[in-house]
């Protein structure tokens, strides 16, 4: 190919390989730092670092990371999170998954990916569940049949949750709340309307009820527990209106309380401790405003440190300090009657408490503080917010940066700290900044909007749509540099080299980027909705323009062209990759529009929208001509969005019935009809045997919680086999009836489980006793075996995790016939290995992974004689390299199996990606070959052989000082 691309093998992946050698075919695509579209109100510290949700213009929304003055993507989950709590090594946070149904996850450090570590499913009707960690273990609520709402605790692996204690016992729930973590043990209130006061040190025998104050009919304040060391204090509300300062040790007969004192402030009510002091925020008396009440509870060591009940003061403004101390002080502000902000300090004593500035300003937004300053937003009276900071002195007190501008009070703002800096966002009248995160480090120059990129391991070129063209090349599409859509080549002689044939942006048909080939082996994609770009087999780039606009779908149909539909004016194009060769086939009748093109044999499917109301829509089909094109009738239901699909040769589509049930239309098959799906998108569809299999999509039911299930059709109805908690690589699809099931013979294989995070190899004949699971490859977890590819009439080809790696296996659907043929990468601590895409031609395999370090790139894997799939045995290694002594020190032998006399490439890599040694030499006939090092190397490295006839072998390689 022209212009190509040296390849990079990766080094640092460990190679234990049993036969075939998977390779990097090219790293496409590194990280790019974008703007933001959006962020969420929710800003964490953990472990010195911001933590946030977000949206960049490249990145669906996930868990942000902000530190240094930069912002990197760490987990990719897609809903919002809230109530994350630091972990020894990262964080637990809570995400929203549902109406009222959340997920705990946990994300292991950095880098590392969110995983989901316990399903809080349950319809949880007091909010958010708070979460709490103690000794490495996470405490939250959850609730399950027969105990209702109580304390459970996990560990940072998923399944490893497990009620605590059914506090109170049967279905009633004790609804804990205010999780309070001590030194050693949590206090948490509980019952109805938390009237009980209960401690835990993490099991049944150690948690307690310390006080029910429902018997005295008296409240614990909502967000009054505190805690220094193991001791509690917190505030109860008597009935009578006035209010108790209490403590506790952790004990029953050391829950008492201490004194009595100014009842609470229920605007805008905030404690925290300071300086070893209980303070919290109380009613002024006679009631104009509110005041700080610090206390130690004694009365000699109780008093008001700022009294607000006199007229010339309005009242309290935004008192959540509980995060801007500084330096032992913590900062708020009152609003005068004249409309002016004093600004004030505090150490928790009247003495210590002092006016720092008066403010012109007509309210305040609080922030956050580091170690040297604290910062706050300021709205000023003519509509600009500016970013003030404070040192604690009056002259340290200044602004920053005017910010933006806005008519109406700023809201939507959040903030918090990260070593020198802060990270904020707030919602202005400036549309290209609204939302935005904003970092500053105390300076004009050092406040501005920053941007975010993925981390290396989360990004990458996402490459699909692998296609075959002429003399052995493949074609596919994905992200290049600067985050711009590509067509790739590949040369089918040199499996490595890899060609970027177009670069395009912005193109909101997304999906014409994806290449299709010919019968004469031309590459065609659409770079824009009037431009066909053409690569051919003599290597030539060309372009055609079309008199319309790309339209919905395209597809291979008869005579192996290729077929799209077109609006203004509607219509079905044809294109062989020529100029002459392009045109309409079909002109789309007045008032319709054609959609859903899909190739079934040597015909080609596709649906008709009448753009009326009442209208019909009708399924037609051609061989590619005028004259052989008719409608074959309506389909199943009208308005509806048809995406049909090839099943075995048999056209298929779905329909919703009725908000309640689902169509399924597979030809020569009676329509069935399945209750209570509310997805019309089947995670499943085949036919073994003449036996129609089908496999629902995700259902919800208040007894089961989520399940798939498994049919096949008897006498035009559905018959169920089984009901599965998990299905393996299952999504959430949007397209037509997808391949989950894979047909072998007279029966289906697929991956499944009848746990929600455990699926593993299932086979089905279509009776309930011939639908069972043939291989556990992963006993300590899921194996999640996907990506299924067929080899041959007897084998599949697919992914699974074992436990310790990910790597291609082959099945012919029984124990001793199922076997790993090549190992990919090894599992990380904080990742697992994720494969996409995979296409096969002639004895190359083409897949999308990531590997945890370079992120989703393609790769590339020839299947070697070693693959001996008809004796049914693990893979030889005939092939194999030899390397000693390893370790190492100043040479290095190694032997290749049958590759003897033949010119080898010797490259040795360090741990980070340098070429320290290179060198062709001739194998020996017999012996080993030795190299022999003139420098010392230490450390760990890789030696990658490439022998003339294009084959590849890396080994690790260690090397003593």
């Amino acid at each position: 190919m022209k212009k190509s691309i040296l390849s990079q093998i990766l080094v640092c992946l460990p190679f234990f390989l049993i036969g075939q050698t998977p390779q990097l075919l090219q790293d496409l695509h590194r990280p790019v730092a974008h703007d933001f579209s959006s962020t969420s109100n929710s800003f964490f510290n953990a472990h010195n670092k911001v933590i946030f949700g977000g949206t960049s213009t490249i990145s669906e929304y996930g868990i942000w990371e902000f530190e240094q003055d930069a912002a990197t993507l760490i987990s990719e989950f897609p809903s919002g999170y809230s109530n994350l709590v630091e972990a020894a090594d990262g964080f637990f946070a809570v995400e929203g998954y549902d109406n009222m149904k959340y997920w705990l996850i946990k994300h292991d450090g950095n880098p590392a990916v969110s995983r989901i570590v316990a399903d809080l499913s349950t319809n949880f009707q007091i909010g958010v569940p708070e979460i709490v960690v103690l000794n490495d273990k996470v405490y939250y609520t959850n609730s399950q049949q027969g105990t209702g709402f109580e304390l459970w605790c996990a560990s940072g692996i998923a399944g490893s949750d497990y009620l605590i204690k059914d506090c109170t016992p049967g279905s009633g729930s004790t609804l804990p709340v205010d999780l309070t973590k001590a030194d050693n043990m949590i206090y948490f209130r509980g019952g109805t309307q938390g009237q009980q006061l209960w401690c835990t040190d993490g099991t049944s025998s150690g948690t307690v009820q310390l006080f029910n104050f429902a018997q005295i009919n008296f409240n614990i304040q909502a967000g009054s527990l505190k805690t220094i060391g193991d001791q509690l204090f917190f505030l109860v509300n008597k009935s009578s209106g006035e209010t108790e300062f209490w403590i506790s040790n952790g004990t029953v007969n050391g829950t008492i309380k201490a004194l009595d004192v100014q009842a609470v402030s229920s605007s805008y009510f905030q404690a925290f401790i300071l300086n070893g002091k209980y303070i919290y925020l109380a009613k002024g008396i006679p009631y104009y405003g509110d005041e700080w009440i610090t206390t130690d509870g004694t009365p000699g060591g109780t008093e008001v440190l700022f009294d607000l009940s006199g007229p010339e003061n309005s009242y309290f403004r935004e008192g959540n300090c509980a995060r801007t101390v500084l330096n032992g002080e913590f900062f708020f502000f009152y609003l005068q009657a004249s409309g002016a902000l004093d600004f004030y300090k505090s150490n928790g004593t009247t003495t210590g408490t002092q006016k720092l500035k008066t403010l012109n300003a007509s309210t305040v937004s609080i922030l956050a503080s580091t170690k040297q300053q604290f910062f706050f937003l300021l709205h000023k009276t003519n509509y600009d917010v500016e970013l003030w900071s404070s040192d604690g002195t009056e002259i340290g007190t200044e602004i920053i940066k005017m910010i933006g501008n806005t008519n109406y009070l700023p809201s939507g703002y959040g903030c918090a700290a990260a070593d020198s800096s802060i990270l904020f966002r707030i919602w202005l009248d400036e549309p290209e900044i609204n939302g935005l995160p904003f970092c500053s480090n105390g300076t004009p120059q050092g406040t501005y909007i920053i941007k975010g990129a993925p981390a290396p391991y989360l990004e990458g070129s996402s490459p699909k749509g692998f296609v075959q063209g002429a003399n052995g090349a493949v074609f596919f599409s994905g992200q290049g540099e600067n985050d711009l859509t590509c067509v790739w080549g590949t040369d089918g002689q040199i499996a490595l080299e890899v060609t970027q044939l177009d670069t395009f942006g912005g193109f909101i048909y997304g999906q014409f980027g994806t290449p299709l080939t010919t019968t004469s082996g031309k590459a065609l994609w659409f770079s824009d909705k009037n431009t066909l770009n053409v690569f051919d087999e003599a290597g030539a780039l060309s372009q055609i323009m079309i008199p319309a606009d790309f339209y919905d779908s395209w597809s291979n149909g008869p005579g192996g062209d290729v077929y799209f539909t077109t609006t203004n004016p509607r219509g079905i194009w044809r294109s062989d990759g020529t100029v002459n060769g392009t045109f309409e086939v079909i002109a789309t009748p007045p008032n319709s529009v054609f959609y859903g093109l899909k190739m079934v044999g040597d015909s080609l499917f596709f649906a008709q929208a009448i753009i009326q109301i009442g209208g019909a829509d009708y399924l037609w089909v051609t061989g590619g001509t005028g004259s052989t094109t008719l409608a074959l009738g309506p389909l199943l239901e009208s308005g509806s969005s048809y995406r049909f699909a090839n099943i075995d040769g048999h056209l298929s589509y779905t329909s919703s019935a009725d908000p309640d049930s689902t169509d399924l239309y597979v030809s020569g098959y009676p329509i069935l009809n399945f209750e209570r799906f509310y997805d019309y998108f089947f995670a499943g569809v085949a036919i073994a045997d003449s036996q129609l299999f089908v496999l629902s999509p995700r259902i919800y039911s208040t007894v089961d919680d989520y399940y798939f299930s498994l049919w096949v059709e008897e006498n035009g109805q559905p018959v169920l086999l089984r009901n599965f908690k998990s299905v393996a690589g299952y999504k959430a699809f949007s397209s037509g009836p997808q391949y989950l099931l894979n047909t072998l013979k007279d029966k289906v294989v697929f991956g499944a489980g009848l746990t929600k995070d455990n699926a593993e190899l299932w086979i089905s004949d279509g009776t309930t006793g011939g639908t069972y699971e043939f291989r556990d490859l992963n006993p300590n977890g899921s194996s999640n075996p996907n990506n299924f590819i067929r080899y041959n009439e007897q084998f599949w080809l697919f992914t699974a995790n074992d436990g310790t790696e990910v790597a291609w296996w082959a099945t012919d659907g029984t124990w001793s016939g199922t076997f790993k043929v090549a190992s990919l990468a090894s599992l990380k601590d904080y990742f697992i290995p994720t494969v996409e895409n995979a296409y096969l031609t002639g004895d190359r395999l083409f897949f999308s992974m990531n590997d945890g370090i370079t992120g989703q790139e393609p790769w590339v894997m020839v299947l070697e004689d070693s693959l001996v799939l008809s004796t049914i045995t693990p893979l030889l290694k005939t092939n194999d390299l030899n390397v000693w002594p390893n370790p190492a020190k100043d040479c290095v032998n190694l032997t290749l199996k049958n590759q003897c006399c033949i010119l080898a490439q010797l490259e040795i890599f360090n741990n980070a990606g340098q070429v320290v040694f290179k060198q062709k030499m001739m194998l020996p006939e017999k012996g080993p070959l030795t190299i022999r090092f003139t420098q010392p190397l230490t450390g760990i490295h890789f030696l990658k052989v490439t022998t003339e006839n294009g084959k590849t072998w890396i080994k690790k390689l260690l090397f003593s000082e």
